[in-house]
């Protein structure tokens, strides 16, 4: 571990990470550790330890994060590759293995070295150096540590022996708890040292009281770190179940897509408090048939890639990367749709391109606004948020989401206020709307001088009484009348036939109008209506300029007969 020294790693604020690969795959395990803190750096190990092969230290600028942590070390994390995982550990742990370790190891040969320069029992020097750690541990006196017995003797050719209190001390550095790390190590030492040493009596002897074998500390931790750590609920996730999923077209009630259930299952995936067998089982027990059979060959003890693997294959996406692509470009907005769903289904098809690989992810969001922009037909809510100008910078999908929504609120309560100020009988048609979709205040309409069929309808039965009434006009001027008598008939048929004009609602010129005589409504440039010659911009067309002229004379010559018995 000469690299902490070198590289001044801060040793409390760092994770050891195992199983790298240099693929892409090690981005997953940093992606992961960010979510719980900022990262400082990122050292590569390159050692010949094996504990230390294909490892990284990664050091967080605070320890807040290695707290966050700590529960749930050491881990094991999947990735996206079947075969990769990643190992999470802290890095404080085995430094100090790795580190006392190679300490007592020295600290034990130079207590050979002093023994046996002294002429004194090497075995007695480490009783006497362990009464000593104890001492330091819980602060009491172990004086009572040594003392002779009848029934326990010590041999001075049990060298060899000692060499299996070296390997036991050098584990204590692993336990969390010292106090009963080190008495578990004394009682391993003279248990060692008893069995060699039963056969002689003429040596001095060594035994531990019952109070040094179980204190008091030792007892609370116990009953803190084992009875109380046995009572601790299991994780939230134990209970909780996936949505059911069978892969019916259309989906069931009380059921979800594939996509919603394959989404939950990498949720479980990427959390490591839940076993993969854990996992197996939810999955299992989710899955219903005909999904169910696809997957009946795999058995409990098989991992969830496989399951995975199956339902991709059966009911997973298998759009073309570019055919998606080119779809995502051809989205635009449908009549009566927000601009908010619409950005969701964009999103949607967006997501899929990314997965599979089309664009990277950090081009996604400019691609969003793009295609948002040139397919969505509200110019108006473009260009109020100013998204023209956002696409060298453009924001999340969360972001925009919230802009659009917010606007759309914005134009919804305007709308109800107008219509509650002017009255829906006063809202007029609009011949250019700016928005495809309900609740803006602005109707779509192709044309503002179609009427409606009602009124079109109406209109026609009016005009049929016209000509009725014209008809009998025509027959009672044929029969022998008197002046006096002509001219009440005449008065009298004239009053109902303007009486009847006057009835008539009021529309373009295209239909005509019973008090007006009609004039040219359309271009004389292009022949279209709505406007005149000097403000068109089509290609001149004179043959549908030719036909309406012909039109209007006809509609002229009617009305010049309909209005001749005007007496005024």
């Amino acid at each position: 571990m000469e690299v902490v020294a070198a590289e001044n790693v801060k040793v409390p604020n760092s994770l050891l990470v195992s199983g790298l690969t240099g693929a892409v795959t090690d981005n997953e395990v940093i992606e992961f550790l960010q979510m719980y803190g900022p990262i400082s750096r990122v050292v590569k190990l390159s050692s010949s330890d094996p504990d230390f092969k294909n490892t990284a230290i990664v050091e967080f600028q605070s320890g807040h994060a290695v707290e966050a942590l700590q529960e749930r070390l050491p881990c094991q994390r999947p990735t996206s590759d079947p075969d990769v995982s990643h190992g999470i550990q802290l890095l404080s742990t085995l430094y100090s293995t790795k580190l006392t370790s190679d300490l007592t190891l020295s600290y034990l040969a130079d207590l050979k070295g002093v023994a046996k320069t002294s002429g004194t029992e090497y075995e007695r020097i480490l009783l006497e150096e362990l009464a000593k750690i104890q001492k330091s541990a819980n602060g009491k006196s172990l004086g009572s540590l040594v003392q002779p017995t009848e029934s326990q003797t010590l041999s001075p050719d049990s060298g060899n022996d000692v060499a299996i209190v070296d390997s036991n001390l050098a584990q204590t550095s692993q336990t969390a708890d010292p106090i009963g790390a080190n008495l578990r190590n004394v009682q391993s030492v003279i248990a060692d040292l008893d069995f060699k040493a039963s056969s002689s009596t003429e040596k001095p002897t060594y035994a531990l009281t019952s109070e040094q074998i179980s204190p008091p500390e030792v007892q609370r931790l116990v009953v803190e770190h084992v009875v109380k750590g046995s009572e601790i609920p299991q994780s939230p996730h134990g209970s909780s179940k996936l949505r059911p999923f069978s892969g019916r077209v259309p989906c069931p009630n009380l059921e979800v897509d594939y996509d919603t259930w394959r989404g939950h299952v990498e949720f479980y995936l990427a959390d490591p408090t839940i076993s993969e067998k854990q996992l197996v089982r939810k999955i299992i027990e989710s899955l219903l048939p005909p999904a169910g059979g696809i997957v009946k060959q795999l058995g409990p003890l098989s991992r969830p890639q496989d399951f995975l693997s199956l339902l991709d294959s059966a009911y997973g996406t298998v759009d073309d990367v570019d055919e998606l692509f080119a779809k995502f470009l051809n989205t635009n907005q449908d009549a009566g749709e927000k601009p908010s769903i619409y950005l969701h289904r964009l999103q949607a098809t967006l997501s899929k391109i990314v997965k599979g690989g089309g664009i990277s992810s950090s081009d996604s969001d400019r691609q969003l606004l793009k295609q948002f922009c040139r397919g969505c037909w509200d110019n108006g809510l473009i260009t109020s948020l100013q998204l023209e100008q956002k696409k060298l910078n453009p924001p999340q999908f969360s972001e925009l989401l919230l802009l659009l929504r917010t606007e759309e609120d914005k134009q919804s309560a305007k709308s109800s206020r107008m219509k509650q100020h002017l009255g829906l009988s006063k809202l007029k048609v609009q011949s250019h709307p700016q928005n495809v979709y309900s609740g803006t205040g602005a109707t779509a309409s192709s044309s503002s001088d179609d009427p409606t069929p009602a009124v079109t309808k109406k209109l026609q039965k009016q005009i049929a009484e016209l000509q009725a009434q014209l008809s009998s006009l025509k027959a009672s001027m044929n029969e022998p009348l008197n002046k006096k008598q002509h001219t009440k008939a005449v008065t009298a048929k004239k009053s109902v036939m303007k009486e009847s004009a006057d009835n008539l609602p009021q529309f373009s010129t295209n239909f005509g109008n019973s008090s007006k005589k009609p004039r040219a409504g359309y271009c004389f440039r292009c022949g279209e209506d709505g406007h005149i010659a000097p403000s068109c911009s089509n290609d001149p067309n004179p043959q549908v300029v030719d036909a309406k002229r012909k039109q209007l004379k006809e509609k002229q010559k009617l009305w010049d007969e309909q209005n001749k018995f005007d007496l005024n």
